[in-house]
């Protein structure tokens, strides 16, 4: 009765903690993360709302690299402030269950390049 008990406080500890520590972050397979990655890729070339275009999208097992190509009308500056919100959203779960060590948005405008990256200090 006691060893019952005991079991049901720990899942009940681990279910309300699982979104702040990653108790349980074996619950998504890595599999899923390589099948966002796939989708995305198979929409290559993307229009972006920004007036960005997604170019490529690589993953290496540990970084996940976005690049963007834009003209020279839209200022890095802008996408170096970006929604960090969405940018997280996006990613928040692979990160806590370190399926990606980090994601690297890539931006090129004209010659310049600048990048953004985001992990799990940023997505916390």
């Amino acid at each position: 009765m006691h060893i019952a008990g005991l079991a049901g406080l720990g899942i009940t500890g681990a279910l309300l903690l699982s979104d702040r520590v990653d108790f349980v972050s074996f619950a998504r397979g890595a599999t899923d993360v390589r099948n966002d990655i796939s989708t995305l890729q198979s929409t290559l070339p993307a229009q972006q709302g920004d007036g960005s275009i997604l170019e490529e999208v690589t993953f290496d097992g540990r970084l996940v690299t976005l690049q963007f190509v834009a003209d020279e009308r839209i200022e890095l500056n802008v996408w170096r402030r970006g929604d960090e919100k969405a940018r997280c959203g996006m990613w928040k779960k692979a990160l806590r269950s370190r399926q990606v060590a980090s994601v690297e948005y890539r931006y090129r405008v004209g010659g310049s390049i600048s990048s953004v990256f985001i992990d799990r200090a940023v997505c916390s």
